[in-house]
C-alpha cells in the first residue's frame, strides 16, 4: 500500500515536471527576450540622442565660426540664424560665451547690439516660459529711423498683454519690402489679428497677417512683426 502511495506521488511529480517545466523554460524565453528588446531599444535611443548631441555640436560650432569669422558679411548672416533659432526655442547654451564676447566688441558697433539684443531677448523669452503667460512678439525694423516707433509698438503690445523683447535691426537682405504680421500655430490666428489692431491703431500702414504655421516643424506660440523698408515715420513721431 505504501508503494503503491509512493508510486501515485511520484506519478504526479513526473506529471507536474513534464507540463511546468517547459511552462517555466517558456516564461523565461519570453522573459528574457522582453528585456533583450528593451536593452535594444534603450540603446537605439541613446544611440539617436548622441547622434542628435553630434550634430547639434557641429551645428553650434559652425555658428561659432561665423561668429568668428572676419568676413563682416558672414558675422551678420551668423548672428541673424541664431537670432532666428533663438526664438525657435533652439537656443544653444555653448554660444551665450561667444555672444557675450561679441556684446562687448567695440569694434563693431552694430554686431555687438545685434548681440546684446540676442541675449536680452532670450533671458525675457525664459522668463515668459516660466510665468507660462505671455505670447512673446519679435519685432524687427528695417531702418535704423523705425525705431523709435517701434519701441512705441513695443510699449503698448506690453500694455495689451504681449512680452515684447527688443527692437532688432535685421540686415537689408533679411528685411522685408512691406510690413507683416507673422504666426506660426493655427492657435496664433487671432493674436496675430490682434497685434495687426494694435500697430494699425498707431498709424502703421495696412500691416498684413501671415499664416506661417505650415513652415515649421513644430507650432510655435511666438509672433513676429516684420517692419518692412517702405513703412515711413508713424504720424505721431513724424517731425515738423
Amino acid at each position: 500500500m505504501a508503494d503503491e502511495k509512493k508510486r501515485d506521488w511520484i506519478d504526479i511529480v513526473d506529471v507536474f515536471s513534464k507540463v511546468l517545466i517547459p511552462v517555466v523554460i517558456a516564461y523565461l524565453g519570453i522573459a528574457y527576450s522582453s528585456h533583450e528588446a528593451k536593452i535594444a531599444q534603450q540603446r537605439l535611443i541613446d544611440e539617436r540622442q548622441t547622434e542628435i548631441e553630434r550634430r547639434n555640436l557641429e551645428r553650434d560650432t559652425g555658428y561659432v565660426r561665423m561668429l568668428l569669422s572676419k568676413d563682416q558679411n558672414e558675422k551678420a548672416f551668423g548672428i541673424d540664424v541664431i537670432r532666428v533659432l533663438s526664438r525657435q526655442n533652439k537656443f544653444s547654451p555653448d554660444l551665450l560665451a561667444v555672444l557675450t564676447v561679441m556684446a562687448g566688441d567695440d569694434k563693431n558697433a552694430d554686431l555687438a547690439e545685434a548681440a546684446k539684443q540676442i541675449l536680452e531677448n532670450q533671458v525675457q523669452v525664459n522668463s515668459a516660459k516660466a510665468s507660462n503667460s505671455a505670447i512673446v512678439v519679435y519685432i524687427q525694423i528695417s531702418k535704423p529711423e523705425q525705431r523709435a516707433d517701434a519701441e512705441a509698438l513695443q510699449d503698448a503690445l506690453r500694455k495689451d498683454g504681449f512680452a515684447a523683447p527688443g527692437v532688432q535691426l535685421v540686415t537689408s537682405e533679411v528685411a522685408t519690402v512691406h510690413t507683416y504680421v507673422r504666426f506660426f500655430a493655427a492657435s496664433g490666428a487671432s493674436k496675430a489679428s490682434t497685434v495687426k489692431d494694435v500697430m494699425s491703431k498707431l498709424g502703421y500702414t495696412s500691416p498684413g497677417v501671415q499664416d506661417f504655421s505650415a513652415y515649421t516643424p513644430s507650432p510655435l506660440s511666438s509672433i513676429e512683426v516684420w517692419i518692412g523698408k517702405n513703412q515711413g515715420n508713424l504720424p505721431k513721431s513724424s517731425g515738423p
